[in-house]
C-alpha cells in the first residue's frame, strides 16, 4: 500500500508562479438512492501570478427528477488555506476532517444554498497512483486521491427551494491537485455495492498533455475488499486500460498474482450536471457529474489458462465524472470564472 509523506486533505498549494488548481469534492447520497448532495471546494491559482489562489464554491441537490445548482466565485481574500477549525474555507464555507459547513448566497439569478454536516468515518485512503513520490513530484501534473473512501453524514441541506435532512447519508471525499487538467478524462467511484458493503472502488481513465499532444488513454484502478486493496496501476500497463464516450465509461485492466479487473459505469444524460472547471492558464472545461452511474465491475483471477471470476459488484450509485474540451456533449454548464474574481 502506498503510504503519503502528507496527510490526505493537506492543502497541496506549492506557493509559487507555476499556476495551481486544488478541489476537495464531496458527495452523499440517500440511503434509497433517491437523492444525493455534491459540495465543491476548490482553489485556483493563475499560471504566472504571485497572487494567492482564488475559490469556487458550488453545491448540487441531485433528485432523480432533476437537480438544483447554486455556485459562487470567491476572491482570494476570502479564502482560508489553513482555518484552525477545518481543512480550507471558501467564502462561508468551511470544510474539515469532521464536518462541512456553509452558505452560497443567491446572485446574478443563481440558487442559493446552505449545509450543516457532521462526517464520520475513518477508512484509510484510497490512492489511483502507485509510488508515493507521484503525489510530490511534477510528474504526474494532476493529483488525486480518495481522502474518505466511506463516510456517513448527519445533518440538513438546502439547494434552491429544496430543503433536504441528512440523516446516514453516505459517500466520498476525494482530494485532487496539480498544475492544471488533464485533457480529458472519465473517472468514477463507490462505497455502496449491493453484493458487500465493505467494497469500494476507485479508478480513472485520462489523456493528459504531453507538450504540444496528447498522450493516449492512461488507466489505473483500486479495488477494496475489506482490508485488502488490488491494485491495477502498475505504470507499464496504464495504456489501452479504458475508454469512454459520454456518458459511458469501460475498462479492463491487469494487475499482479494474476488479477484481471472490468467494468462499466453509465447514467443517462438527464441524470448529470454541467459545471465550469478553470485551468490556471486561463481555460475553461466542462466538468459533468452524476452521483447515479449504474454498473458493475468484476474481480478475476487467470487458474490454470483460464479467467475465473473472484468477485461481481453492482451499484447504481456511482460517483462517475467526465471533463472535456471542446465536446458537444448536450448538458448545460453552470458556474463561473475564478479568474475574473482575483484579488
Amino acid at each position: 500500500m502506498v503510504t503519503l509523506p502528507f496527510p490526505p486533505n493537506q492543502v497541496r498549494w506549492p506557493r509559487d508562479r507555476g499556476g495551481h488548481r486544488e478541489s476537495y469534492p464531496l458527495t452523499l447520497t440517500a440511503p434509497d438512492g433517491s437523492r444525493a448532495l455534491w459540495l465543491g471546494h476548490g482553489l485556483l491559482a493563475a499560471r504566472g501570478s504571485d497572487a494567492p489562489p482564488s475559490g469556487e464554491l458550488g453545491a448540487v441537490l441531485f433528485d432523480r427528477g432533476g437537480s438544483a445548482v447554486a455556485w459562487q466565485v470567491v476572491p482570494s481574500h476570502g479564502v482560508d488555506l489553513a482555518p484552525g477549525d477545518g481543512i480550507v474555507r471558501v467564502g462561508e464555507a468551511t470544510l474539515s476532517e469532521g464536518g462541512a459547513r456553509g452558505r452560497i448566497p443567491a446572485a446574478d439569478g443563481r440558487a442559493a444554498a446552505r449545509w450543516d454536516l457532521v462526517l464520520e468515518g475513518d477508512e484509510p485512503p484510497i490512492l489511483p497512483y502507485p509510488d508515493a513520490w507521484m503525489y510530490s513530484a511534477r510528474f504526474p501534473g494532476s493529483k488525486t486521491l480518495t481522502a474518505r473512501p466511506r463516510l456517513t453524514a448527519l445533518g440538513s441541506a438546502q439547494v434552491g427551494d429544496t430543503a433536504v435532512e441528512v440523516d446516514g447519508w453516505t459517500g466520498r471525499l476525494v482530494h485532487e491537485w496539480g498544475r492544471g487538467h488533464a485533457f480529458d478524462h472519465a473517472r468514477g467511484g463507490t462505497g455502496d455495492f449491493r453484493e458487500r458493503d465493505d467494497a469500494r472502488f476507485e479508478g480513472f481513465t485520462a489523456r493528459v498533455r504531453l507538450g504540444p499532444l496528447t498522450s493516449p488513454r492512461l488507466t489505473a484502478c483500486v479495488l477494496r475488499l475489506g482490508s485488502t486493496d488490488y491494485a491495477f496501476n502498475a505504470k507499464r500497463r496504464w495504456l489501452g486500460g479504458g475508454h469512454y464516450g459520454f456518458p459511458h465509461w469501460s475498462f479492463q485492466v491487469e494487475g499482479k498474482d494474476g488479477y484481471r479487473l472490468s467494468g462499466r459505469i453509465e447514467a443517462d444524460r438527464d441524470r448529470y450536471v454541467g459545471l465550469n472547471s478553470a485551468d490556471p492558464a486561463g481555460a475553461l472545461a466542462d466538468r459533468l457529474l452524476t452521483p447515479f452511474g449504474k454498473g458493475e465491475v468484476v474481480l478475476e483471477r487467470r487458474v490454470v489458462g483460464r479467467w475465473e471470476e473472484i468477485q461481481r459488484l453492482t451499484s447504481e450509485t456511482f460517483d462517475l465524472e467526465f471533463l472535456f474540451r471542446d465536446v458537444d456533449h448536450g448538458v448545460p454548464v453552470v458556474g463561473g470564472d475564478p479568474f475574473e474574481s482575483r484579488g
